[in-house]
């Protein structure tokens, strides 16, 4: 049996981004990693919006491979809350994923 999909989108303000070209760079570094599904790219508003598979890829690396690339993650208080709470949601997501019910005729441990 395959694995359920299981991905998430988040959308990313970065620094730095001030053209086409610097769009380009990003959404291919990103989409270079594995668990990276789709890459959108908004140079005008310094935004990139990210679909990848928390399992396999984590906000950190995104946020690493970024850095490295140039354009890291905005330096603002809200972003930084914004990036903490990705962190929250994709850990849930991936424990979601992981825990298996307990069965109808047999108690939980």
């Amino acid at each position: 049996m395959p694995p359920e999909p299981c991905e998430v989108t988040h959308n990313l303000q970065l620094s730095g981004m001030v053209c086409a070209e610097c769009a380009e760079i990003i959404a291919e570094g990103l989409a270079g990693l594995d668990g990276v599904g789709r890459v959108t790219t908004d140079w005008i508003r310094s935004r990139v919006t990210v679909t990848y598979d928390p399992r396999r890829v984590r906000i950190d690396a995104l946020e690493k491979l970024l850095t490295e690339i140039g354009f890291p993650p905005a330096p603002g208080f809200f972003q930084r809350r914004k990036r903490d709470w990705i962190r929250f949601v994709d850990q849930n997501t991936v424990d979601g994923f992981a825990h298996r019910g307990a069965c109808c005729n047999r108690p939980p441990r």
